[in-house]
């Protein structure tokens, strides 16, 4: 090594020995001993080398062969390259700048001292996936650690921002703030070497109904999600023996509340297919009848009920993104009393209906501008409690999306509780693969059609579609599911109307006005103390007030014509209160006789007070007609 310096020593711009220091032949030599002393030698003749002029060529040089002669000492050039093994081997490309092995992915330095180790294990796309729904790209991930290839799919944005890539460790991946960068940079360029070395295949982040292919049996359609709604999608799958299901759930639709919650499972994809609208199926009554085993039972349908079912006690944001995730598949809501108003879930069940019943994710804007994408779905939503969900003041919109089916007996009969879920844990998911790949061999609109008409002269057109909709998901589940014959399977649709029947809601059980003007009665009754009375004297005829109210004074009651004048003022907030529409109840009221209307079908009329001795105007209401 002596030698070496010495004939560095005489080096300048115009020595014939220039060359021989850029040579592969001094490199040799430098290096014949060890990384160390190579090391040494190069700090003595650093200042030869830049007044030669060629210490910039010269360091990337001996920093590239200093890398590779290390790699020889510590025994890893016996080690075949991963990239030549795993991903050269496919036709992969590894981007120029970067150099990827058994230690993981290094980096050229561009300081020019040589290679850094950017990554601590090999990690590449392979493969990238364009969403059948939203057209969004997203990218299959592989990589190496502890000698075992593993694989995932994730979103583009993932893999484009530290704060989304660090999320990747999640999945095994050594990614942290330090190495996030060069994790990115590397997969960034790796992507742009192999563009059309990566295969494109469709992907989906929902379940469902998906271009004529349901998921997850599309056998070429990968389900690819954010790694919290994943535990949803894989709880769509089969376990266990279907024959052992099948026979058991057979025997459970004995009971009439069991076959209708269970062929409203099978239902929940017929919407998509045919086109009908969102509604609820709702089961109460007292505690201990097995309404929540029920749903179980239900849910176990598709897959494990355990990761299918919810409670009430959620977010609205929660529900929404479950619903998007399900999309087709039922959901499951246990336990209607565990809503709170006082907590972050929905203030009522009224606007949990009309949430769901919307189909679509509330609209909400972007950070950078304009509106954040939608989420959709289309399914039946099962629930249960000990109470309706609905009350007096409840809208008709609302009742018309919400089918209640009353029991006070045990569902299951003499069955033992335990034993069905444990039946449902160990077996599950078989009957909705072959329910979904055999329904389109019937014709699902005139079954509905026919089932419709049952229904259409004794209910709403809601109630009788949404009742329709059940009644032939009863027909095809005994036909598909339980193998009975069509006469057979038939039979079990005209029986599924009689028993809907029994619950069918008539168009005057849910007219809300006649309800809230039930209430006026019942309210002119309750503070009629509140009221003047306004009759003739039997002596000279003149009008007087024989009753008067000094404070809390609501208007008077002409007793002789049988009306009652009411303050609008005050009865507004009554209705108000109670949850009724003012405006559409006085309107209704007016339409129906009930309301006088004399001036400009105006819904008030001026009145003298004989409390106050001053016009007015009053609700005039006929106390006969309500």
């Amino acid at each position: 090594m002596t030698q070496i310096v010495k004939r560095a020593g005489g080096l300048s711009r115009h020595s014939p020995d220039r060359n021989y220091f850029l040579s592969g032949e001094f490199l040799d030599e430098l290096f014949s001993n060890n990384v160390e002393i190579a090391d040494a030698v190069y700090n003595r003749i650093l200042e030869n080398l830049r007044a030669a002029g060629i210490l910039t060529a010269f360091k990337k040089l001996y920093e590239a062969r200093r890398y590779n002669e290390a790699r020889k000492e510590l025994g890893l050039d016996k080690l075949r390259p991963v990239g030549a093994f795993a991903f050269k081997d496919r036709g992969y490309v590894t981007p120029g700048g970067f150099v990827m092995d058994d230690v993981g992915i290094s980096k050229y330095n561009e300081r020019g001292s040589g290679f850094d180790i950017a990554f601590p294990h090999p990690i590449a796309v392979t493969g990238q996936y364009e969403d059948v729904a939203t057209g969004d790209r997203a990218y299959k991930i592989e990589f190496f650690d502890n000698g075992k290839l593993s694989a995932f799919a994730c979103e583009a944005e993932s893999i484009a921002s530290v704060q989304a890539i660090i999320k990747l460790t999640g999945r095994g991946v050594m990614v942290h703030a330090l190495n996030a960068t060069a994790l990115i940079e590397f997969l960034g360029a790796f992507i742009n070497s192999n563009k059309e070395r990566l295969p494109l295949e469709k992907s989906a982040s929902k379940l469902g109904l998906h271009g004529g292919e349901f998921l997850p049996y599309a056998e070429n359609v990968l389900l690819n999600a954010d790694e919290s709604s994943m535990p949803v999608l894989k709880a769509v799958h089969e376990k266990g023996d279907y024959e052992t299901w099948r026979t058991h759930m057979e025997a459970f639709c004995e009971n009439p509340i069991f076959r209708a919650n269970l062929a409203a499972s099978f239902a929940s994809p017929l919407l998509e297919v045919m086109d009908k609208q969102i509604f609820f199926l709702h089961t109460y009554g007292k505690a201990g009848v097995a309404k929540t085993t029920m749903m179980e039972c239900c849910l176990s349908v598709w897959g494990d009920y355990r990761k299918l079912k919810n409670d009430w006690n959620a977010t609205p944001v929660g529900i929404e993104q479950m619903a998007v995730a399900l999309n087709n598949i039922p959901m499951g809501m246990n336990e209607a009393e565990l809503l709170s108003p006082n907590s972050k879930t929905f203030k009522s069940h009224s606007e949990f209906i009309y949430m769901f019943e919307g189909g679509q994710t509330r609209l909400m804007g972007a950070k950078l501008g304009g509106f954040q994408r939608r989420g959709y779905w289309k399914s039946i939503c099962l629930s249960n409690g000990e109470n309706s969900l609905h009350t007096n003041e409840s809208r008709e919109g609302e009742q018309n999306r919400v089918i209640e089916l009353y029991t006070d007996e045990p569902i299951f009969g003499d069955f033992s509780i335990e034993k069905i879920k444990d039946l449902i844990t160990q077996n599950y998911g078989h009957a909705g693969r072959e329910f979904v790949e055999n329904c389109k061999n019937y014709d699902l609109d005139y079954l509905w059609n026919e089932s419709r008409e049952t229904f259409e002269n004794h209910a709403t057109g809601k109630q009788a579609a949404n009742m329709a909709t059940i009644c032939v998901g009863c027909f095809l589940m005994y036909r598909i599911i339980f193998k009975k014959s069509e006469e057979e399977a038939y039979k079990q649709l005209v029986d599924m109307e009689i028993e809907l029947y029994k619950f069918l809601k008539k168009p005057e059980d849910i007219d809300i006005s006649a309800k809230a003007i039930m209430f006026i009665s019942d309210w002119l009754t309750q503070n009629r103390a509140k009221f003047a009375t306004k009759t003739k004297s039997k002596i000279t005829g003149e009008e007087k007030p024989v009753q008067q109210v000094i404070h809390d004074c609501y208007g008077f009651v002409d007793e002789d014509e049988k009306r009652a004048f009411v303050l609008p003022s005050v009865l507004d907030m009554a209705l108000m209160e109670r949850g009724y529409n003012s405006k559409k109840t006085v309107r209704d009221m007016r339409d129906r006789g009930v309301l006088v209307c004399i001036e400009n079908n105006r819904n008030t009329i001026q009145g003298y007070c004989l409390v106050t001795k001053a016009s007015k105007k009053f609700y005039c209401i006929k106390i006969d007609s309500i």
